[in-house]
């Protein structure tokens, strides 16, 4: 089921891929599958695990992170396209890599019906 809910994500219009990825950076299931997307969501997660930490130590550093009830979803612009992280239940989060032309409110709004659905299968 988690492989058709990450098709159906990368089915969208400039989605080049999907990952559930779990707090350490590991992909639990991806679309497509391969050492791209795996990678990727190694050097995102200790991206936020030095976020974190930075936090912590200066209170006044600000993100572009969005807090919405408990939970925070996170949009990266990269040189090869954006990076969307969305969180799941036990600590897992799901990443969606897209080009820089994509319509981003599309894609978030999509994902954030999917998210729990997602999580209940977590």
């Amino acid at each position: 089921m988690l492989k058709s809910l990450l098709a159906d994500i990368v089915a969208q219009d400039d989605v080049y891929g999907a990952a559930i990825i779990d707090q350490s950076g590991f992909a639990i299931e991806a679309n497509p599958q391969g050492p791209g997307l795996e990678k990727m969501a190694a050097n995102v997660t200790m991206l936020l695990i030095e976020t974190q930490r930075l936090n912590a130590q200066n209170s006044h550093t600000e993100t572009d992170a969005k807090q919405n009830e408990n939970q925070t979803t996170l949009t990266l612009l990269a040189e090869r396209g954006n990076i969307l992280l969305f969180p799941l239940a036990n600590n897992c989060n799901l990443l969606i890599h897209t080009s820089h032309g994509t319509n981003l409110g599309k894609i978030r709004n999509h994902a954030q019906k999917l998210s729990p659905r997602i999580s209940a299968l977590l």
